[in-house]
């Protein structure tokens, strides 16, 4: 008895040295550690940091000039709002932060966006993304993909990321509800990819959510080279005009435009900060920059559609120190004539969200806007910035009774307009017309009901060809004796249509919100 009594202390003073040393080794992996990096004159050393949860960095700045290293996004840094000095780090001075968050945190210079770096901080598996999904704001959810799109690159490649893409976007509506961010994330790797002598992507998932892949494509590009290297990138978005696989020539188009618009992106968010505090200063030096570089006039166009774009974010987010002003919102496109539309669209329907309009309040605004061009296709922005914004199935019958409250006829295409485009611009070809006949359903007026069918029918054919002749009912006699205050509000009677109407149909759509 007392040698089995003894057995057993031995036992237990076995293992309670083994949990003492597993301990001591656990306690030894997860102490927390310092680590350093310094702001040089080139950028940050080292670029890409790993750490542990719980480890502080200490950032040194070595460079001749201020340095400010936050978190992405630029200008506003919400990716992770704690991890940002919130003023300038003057030479030779540190500033340090302890990452408590497990995740893929890009940083950047906010005083020189171009310098970028990136910090991994690990914990335990899917910690990250579980993290990421608990956040209260869709600025932090747009990221919640970035690790497992490390992941599936490392592993499968680019093909694998688009696949795992498009599974995502057709899957999840949070997903879809961020997928513009998400895909901006998938073209800066991309690029690291183009970069390193990679081909170029050319699949239909990058003209998905709105171009954001061409977004986070271009702004790489130019963060790397400077403006410099605008011509690099603009010979880049030639490229897409001979792809063979981004379907129809509206798709190359649109890719292209939205390959422009990353580069006017980019040129904004790169501007030297002498020219911080006004914005009128700002958005004529990044015009200057698409204007010097780009000749052709539609593509300077979509190249300063990317540079209001950028402005109207950093006056809703009072980056840069200037700010939305309330007496003239759109003041600073009254300052640039020539390119009323773009500037109207962007910090018209900037200004809205910003103070949270309704929409009848929305309209109101543009219909100050002194070019007829620019009111109506701000308009068509507006509303189908509305409908992207929406997740899930939509409320057809509150769209419709918006675009049915405006009485001038040309506002109420315009509304129309910006309806079906934003159901084929947030999903695919497919669900973008399963959308559209349905809200087109909500109207029981003959001529509102058809003209609302027939640019369903344009964006069909030009999203895919083959979604025209799915929608067509087969027997064209039938049809022809059919009323079209008869068709179906859940599956649209076209034929008629699709049959007479559809090989000559000159319906106008305005190239600025297809270009969206």
């Amino acid at each position: 008895m007392r040698a089995h009594f003894s057995l057993s202390v031995k036992l237990l003073a076995v293992i309670f040295l083994a949990v003492a040393v597993l301990a001591g080794m656990a306690y030894a992996y997860l102490s927390p550690q310092t680590y350093t990096i310094t702001r040089t004159n080139t950028g940050f050393s080292p670029e890409r940091l790993t750490i542990n949860k719980g480890d502080t960095v200490i950032f040194v700045n070595s460079s001749i000039s201020d340095s400010w290293p936050a978190s992405d996004s630029h200008p506003s840094h919400g990716r992770y709002s704690d991890f940002d000095p919130t003023h300038a780090i003057q030479p030779g001075d540190p500033w340090e932060f302890t990452f408590s968050r497990a995740g893929v945190w890009p940083f950047h210079d906010h005083m020189h966006p171009m310098v970028q770096g990136r910090i991994i901080v690990l914990g335990y598996e899917g910690e990250s993304v579980e993290a990421c999904l608990d956040s209260s704001t869709d600025t932090i959810k747009a990221y919640c993909w970035d690790g497992e799109i490390d992941r599936i690159l490392k592993k499968g490649g680019l093909d694998a990321v688009f696949d795992a893409f498009e599974k995502w976007n057709a899957e999840d509506p949070l997903f879809q509800r961020n997928c513009h961010d998400v895909s901006h994330y998938i073209g800066i790797q991309t690029y690291q990819l183009y970069k390193a002598g990679g081909a170029v992507a050319d699949r239909i998932e990058t003209t998905y959510c709105n171009f954001g892949f061409y977004h986070g494509f271009m702004e790489q590009a130019l963060r790397d080279t400077g403006d410099e290297g605008v011509a690099q990138t603009v010979a880049y978005c030639e490229k897409m005009r001979d792809s063979t696989h981004l379907g129809t020539p509206t798709s190359r188009h649109n890719a292209v435009g939205a390959c422009y618009h990353g580069i006017g992106h980019a040129l904004f968010d790169s501007i030297d900060s002498t020219k911080w505090g006004d914005e009128y200063k700002m958005a004529k030096s990044a015009l200057l920059s698409c204007e010097s570089a780009i000749q052709p006039e539609w593509e300077r166009t979509r190249c300063a559609s990317g540079v209001f774009n950028s402005l109207s974010i950093a006056l809703g987010s009072g980056e840069y120190g200037i700010s939305f002003r309330h007496d003239d919102p759109l003041g600073v496109c009254r300052a640039v004539p020539e390119y009323w539309t773009g500037c109207a669209i962007e910090i018209g329907v900037g200004y809205i969200r910003h103070n949270k309009y309704s929409l009848e309040d929305g309209f109101s605004l543009l219909r100050q806007i002194p070019v007829k061009a620019a009111r109506l296709e701000s308009m068509q922005a507006l509303i189908n910035d509305e409908v992207r914004r929406r997740v899930g199935e939509p409320e057809f019958t509150h769209l419709a009774k918006e675009c049915s409250q405006l009485m001038d006829q040309e506002e109420w295409a315009a509304c129309i307009l910006g309806v079906v485009s934003g159901f084929f611009h947030r999903e695919t070809p497919e669900k973008g017309a399963r959308h559209s006949i349905a809200f087109c359903g909500q109207f029981t007026l003959e001529q509102e009901l058809l003209q609302c069918q027939k640019i369903v029918l344009v964006f069909a054919k030009a999203s895919d060809p083959q979604l025209v002749e799915g929608l067509c009912v087969p027997n064209s006699a039938a049809c022809l004796r059919a009323s079209h205050r008869q068709a179906s509000r859940g599956a649209l009677n076209l034929c008629c249509l699709c049959r007479s109407e559809m090989r000559n149909l000159h319906f106008r759509i305005s190239l600025a919100i297809l270009d969206r």
